[in-house]
């Protein structure tokens, strides 16, 4: 079956930090970017449907991007010493935040 997204996907290895509704805070990894969505792998289980708030660190220019993100999916992860849960969603963000993670992804593939 062919996948049909609005936009192109990037896998990436970045971290950050997720704060849930309650105020919790995780660090985690973003494993893959589009300009809509995110997906993180984390180190413990975020509730569907939740908003939670999101921070990329990126390496160069060693910046933070915070943005919203909506939960619209999660999943256990087996065999991970690291991490036990991934999650995707939306992410909502300021538009000059949006450009710089995006500028920054491609151009990890450019250069690959």
């Amino acid at each position: 079956m062919d996948e049909r997204r609005k936009f192109q996907r990037y896998p990436v290895s970045l971290e950050a930090i997720v704060q849930d509704s309650d105020g919790k805070q995780q660090h985690c990894r973003v494993s893959d970017v589009s300009r809509e969505g995110v997906r993180l792998l984390l180190r413990e289980h975020i509730p569907f449907r939740q908003t939670i708030n999101l921070r990329i660190l990126l390496p160069q220019p060693h910046e933070a991007v915070t943005a919203l993100m909506s939960v619209r999916w999660t999943r256990p992860l087996d065999g991970n010493d690291l991490f036990t849960s991934a999650a995707g969603g939306d992410i909502r963000c300021d538009g000059k935040d949006k450009d710089r993670l995006i500028a920054y992804v491609e151009s990890l593939h450019r250069t690959a």
